[in-house]
């Protein structure tokens, strides 16, 4: 029954990204202001990933505390939560002076028609309140409740969505309505949460926060790795977009969040429950006894994601070969184009789900050391080859760029997993 549910999420989530995409291409097109809001939420997903640091490893933590007795693993969430809450504030009020400082030292730069569309600052409101969601995601994905857990992380989904509605069809609306309906609904998502939480675990007052320091540690040190991956990605591919052409930046969100949507469906469930199994073995320190688990969730995942990016694909050719009218009338992007993007962006993240088995065990084994290596040489690699090739102008040349450092980097973790684990690789 589970099973069905997990379809019917992962059904609603990608409807949601796909209707978000659909609304913006065919009522706003590829703009400054439908780039500003791209920027925005590539800005606004780096500060929710900062605000993951003091709790990246609750999963694998949680587990093992749980071990020692359900009150333990209770009051471990409790403490989680009051430092993450904090940590969330602080980055909130850090991230408004950031603007703050920028909006009046860089009038001359780029940034200058991003800043003053003001749409940063809803979603700036709601970060402290996403990072709470976060923790309860993670709490039910710890217990084994991956419908629960999916279901929470449709809340910033639906909430993007709303708002992205709200400006398209509500005159009084503006640009920056956008995230302070976002913040509206991820605050409205965080506090029943967190309720309902509260309400089925038994209180005590043990708020000793000896012997988290390890947990804050590991989850730091694991979040700058996975940090250093997604900055470099999320920021610097758009920073190079940006100088471009106006509307480019729109013109790869686009086609980059197509996939993502597909992604969600087709990966996303299934990797939760795949990390959920790794921590248990870690836990249980059986880790070795992963490529089960493993091979079940390639099995799963690869063809189901690339049947979707077929039809996704086919359906663009098939609209490319009729050539109606009514199309060139609505669809306010170059179609070709989009098709071609959308082909090259699936092929970069076919090597993330390969690579992502291997990325569990370090994850699981909490081996940050790892992490932070191999990003740091992708980030290397992706920013310094991105640096060439911008003043090309050709965006399909920082794809390939991007697949190139993926491969890198599939092939490391791949090695570093395998050692890890005692696996010799010529062997396999």
């Amino acid at each position: 029954m589970h099973h069905y549910i997990k379809n019917i999420l992962a059904g609603v989530s990608v409807l949601s990204q796909l209707s978000i995409l659909l609304v913006l291409v065919f009522a706003h097109g590829a703009t400054a202001e439908t780039d500003s809001l791209f920027i925005a939420l590539t800005v606004s997903s780096i500060l929710q990933l900062l605000a993951m640091m003091p709790y990246d490893q609750f999963i694998v933590y949680f587990n093992k505390v749980g071990k020692q007795s359900e009150q333990d693993a209770n009051n471990f969430y409790i403490k989680v939560l009051i430092i993450s809450a904090l940590f969330g504030l602080l980055l909130t009020v850090v991230s408004e002076l950031t603007v703050w400082v920028l909006s009046y030292f860089l009038e001359a730069f780029d940034v200058r028609d991003f800043l003053e569309q003001g749409v940063i600052h809803g979603f700036l409101a709601g970060l402290l309140a996403h990072s709470v969601l976060g923790l309860n995601d993670r709490y039910f994905n710890a217990r084994g409740e991956i419908v629960t857990s999916y279901l929470i992380l449709l809340i910033p989904q639906i909430a993007i969505l709303t708002g992205i509605l709200g400006w398209t069809f509500v005159d009084i609306f503006e640009l920056k309505a956008v995230g302070y309906i976002y913040a509206l609904c991820v605050w409205a998502g965080a506090i029943v949460t967190t309720f309902f939480i509260l309400k089925s675990v038994n209180i005590t007052n043990d708020y000793r926060f000896s012997g988290i320091r390890g947990f804050i540690v590991d989850s730091v040190m694991m979040r700058v790795g996975h940090n250093i991956y997604a900055i470099s990605f999320q920021f610097f591919t758009n920073l190079f977009l940006i100088g471009m052409a106006e509307g480019i930046v729109s013109f790869f969100n686009y086609a980059y969040r197509a996939v993502i949507a597909i992604f969600s469906v087709a990966v996303s469930p299934a990797n939760r429950v795949l990390m959920f199994k790794m921590s248990i073995l870690a836990a249980n320190k059986s880790m070795h006894e992963h490529t089960e688990s493993s091979k079940k969730y390639l099995g799963e995942c690869i063809p189901l994601f690339l049947f979707f990016v077929f039809m996704v694909i086919l359906a663009g050719a098939l609209v490319l070969w009729l050539d109606t009218p009514i199309i060139h009338q609505y669809l306010k992007i170059e179609l070709d184009t989009f098709i071609f993007i959308f082909t090259l962006i699936s092929l970069w993240q076919f090597i993330v789900i390969l690579e992502s088995v291997y990325v569990g065990v370090i994850i699981s084994l909490s081996k940050y050391r790892a992490f932070i290596v191999v990003n740091s040489i992708f980030a290397f690699m992706y920013i310094s080859l991105g640096f060439i090739v911008k003043d090309y102008g050709q965006i399909y040349l920082l794809i390939l760029v991007g697949m190139l450092s993926q491969l890198m980097s599939f092939v490391m973790y791949r090695m570093v997993s395998n050692k890890l684990l005692g696996i010799n690789s010529a062997r396999r």
